[in-house]
């Protein structure tokens, strides 16, 4: 595959695919993206963990914590049942954003279900990259 103007063309044994638009489902660190010659994009650390919904939560509300000394972003809690929901966070280092989480949890008492372990990876950083400008999507992972 390689970039072929605003779109791109795909090679395979018998064929070739010329597209207007492509769209690389695979993630921030898309190898779709190295494959057709696109810049790496800038990205941001994300961690999660399921947790246990407090008593106080109810399941259809979904809640949002702004906490400026952490992260310019916000920390999500979304039920997924009335006995647990998704604890999330977007920073901007990684070793630090774990830190933050791991500080948040205790500061809001909130424990992980069934002792699962939290999940970190790194995200695409904004909508407004020039890859999105030039018709190319990259998303997933």
């Amino acid at each position: 595959m390689r970039a072929a103007a605003a779109g791109g063309r795909i090679r395979r044994k018998h064929e070739e695919l010329h597209a207007d638009s492509v769209v690389g489902a695979d993630g921030a660190a898309s190898r779709v993206a190295r494959a057709s010659g696109w810049p790496p994009i800038e990205t941001v650390p994300l961690v999660q963990a399921i947790v246990r919904l407090p008593k106080d939560c109810p399941p259809d509300t979904t809640r949002v914590w702004f906490v400026p000394d952490d992260t310019p972003y916000f920390y999500w809690l979304i039920p997924e049942s009335a006995e647990r929901g998704a604890l999330g966070v977007i920073g901007e280092h990684g070793s630090d954003t774990k830190r933050c989480f791991e500080r948040f949890l205790e500061k809001k008492r909130l424990e992980r279900s069934n002792g699962k372990a939290r999940a970190s990876r790194s995200i695409a950083a904004g909508a407004g990259t020039k890859a999105n400008r030039e018709r190319r999507s990259l998303s997933g992972g």
